[in-house]
Formats: C-alpha cells, structure tokens, sequence
C-alpha cells in the first residue's frame, strides 16, 4: 500500500511537473515512436494547424524549422500518406485548411491500421489531451535521453555533402525495385481508399494538394514512377485537384536517390509554400 501511495504521489508530481510547460517533449528512441510523437504533437497542439503535410519518410524532411508555424508534418518513416490521412480524419478537432498528400510508390504501403488503432484509443486519448505528461514525448526514458544528450526534441536535419559511392550504391539497390510497374490490384484498392479520404476532405471544405517529392532522375523516370504518375494523373485529372508542379529532379538533391539533403528539403519545402501562397491569391 505504501509503496502504490509512493508511485500516485511521484505520477501527480510528475503530471503536475510537465504541465508546468517548463518540460520540453523529447523525439523518440526508434521510428515508431518518432511517428506516434508526430502524430500526437499535432492531434494535441493547443491551437489548430492551418496546413498539414502527410507522407513517408521523403516528406517527413520538410521539418517545422522549413516550414513555419503554420504547418504542421505528420509524414511517417517506413509509412504512407493514407494514415497520416487516417490521423487527421479521426482527430476530434478541428481539420486543417489545407492538406499536402505525397503523391508515389509509398502509398501502396496503404495505411498502417494498428498504428492508427492505437493512436485513436478512447481511454488514451482522453489521458493525453487533458495530461500532456501521458503523452509518448515525455516517457521518462525519452526525457532522460534528451537531457543526457542536450537536445530539444526537435528533429535533425538531413545530412552534409552527397557520398557519390553511397549515392551509387543505393541507387543500384532501388534500380531493381523500379524497374517493374506496381500491381494492378494492389494499386487499385490503395487507389480507392486515397478516393474516399481526399474526397472527404474536400466535402469537408479541406484544400488538398497533390505533390510528387524530388527524387534522382533515373528513379524519377523509371517505370514504376512513370506508371503511377500516369495512373495518378488519370485517376486525380489536374482540371479537377490541385497538384503542385512535380519539380525537376536535376534542381534537387538526394542522399540516397529518395531521400532529399537538408538545402533541398528547405528548398522544396518554400515551394509548396509558394504553391499554396499563389493559390489563395487567386482564390482558386
């Protein structure tokens, strides 16, 4: 009994102590955990987010520092758009103004059911938008590391220089991948459940915007990127949604053929921002 009134007392203190706002949440110890703190930082933000980008790993190096406070990231690492989709259908808030969708082969990764499942629990949920201490960003072992270490929480930026023989050698690993097209099915499904989120988003009043991140030019033109760029196009006609121009893979760099280097993600990162800035201008 001494010993449960002991832990009550170090959790009120606890919850009392992160409340204070004095306590920065710290990032994650894996990719999973980066992903759930992305994901609860913005279903619990204290004020709604104007414009939120979802995607994978490509997108999710557009950081806040690139982007302003106006936006906010939920594109996941090892995820898709579809459940950062998911995330921002299912939050109890009020939705965006505007929601950027990662238009490529990550989608038919399709949505990360468990990962949504668990991040929308009732009981959790209530926990963590009352108590901010609940939240996956300051697990004391997440606290702890980031005191050890001197951090912020924040994420860090994509790497220095190219490595022209890393360059090379993942470009060879992703050559085999891209030289065949999707499935048709596996593409068709994924294809209905982008429909049926972008659709609602849309009735809802959400601008979305579809865009194709930077990638090396012989991924760019290989034939699984042509193929779904064609099966996108086709499928989301630009007279009917907004897609950003897909840019020109020269102008941008990559570490790895996919993955954008810190100068280009901020560089793509004030694109879209252009993109969306001319849009509201016009009114369209």
């Amino acid at each position: 009994m001494q010993s449960f009134a002991s832990f009550l007392v170090l959790t009120v203190g606890f919850v009392a102590f992160v409340g204070t706002g004095v306590v920065h949440g710290g990032s994650g110890t894996n990719q999973w955990q980066n992903n759930v703190i992305k994901a609860e930082r913005y279903l619990y933000a204290a004020e709604p987010v104007k414009s939120v980008v979802t995607g994978s790993s490509m997108a999710y190096r557009l950081l806040p520092e690139y982007l302003g406070t106006d936006y906010s990231n939920i594109a996941f690492a090892g995820g898709g758009a579809l459940t950062g989709l998911q995330v921002i259908l299912q939050s109890k808030g009020a939705l965006p103004s505007t929601v950027f969708v990662e238009m490529n082969d990550t989608l038919l990764r399709g949505q990360d059911k468990e990962f949504i499942q668990k991040l929308t629990s009732p009981v959790l949920g209530v926990a963590k938008s009352t108590f901010a201490a609940f939240r996956t960003e300051y697990q004391p072992v997440i606290l702890f590391k980031e005191w050890i270490k001197g951090g912020s929480g924040k994420e860090p930026e994509a790497g220095g220089p190219v490595d022209p023989d890393i360059l090379a050698s993942e470009l060879a690993r992703h050559a085999a991948d891209h030289a065949k097209a999707p499935d048709p099915k596996q593409l068709q499904a994924v294809t209905g459940e982008l429909k049926q989120a972008v659709d609602t988003l849309r009735a809802k009043g959400v601008q979305v915007v579809l865009f194709v991140p930077p990638s090396h030019r012989s991924l760019h033109e290989s034939v699984r990127s042509t193929a779904l760029r064609k099966h996108w196009e086709a499928e989301f006609p630009k007279d009917r949604y907004d897609w950003a121009q897909t840019p020109n893979p020269d102008e941008y760099e990559t570490g790895d053929g996919i993955h954008m280097t810190g100068d280009s993600a901020r560089k793509y990162a004030a694109f879209l921002k252009e993109h969306l800035g001319k849009k509201i201008q016009s009114g369209s």
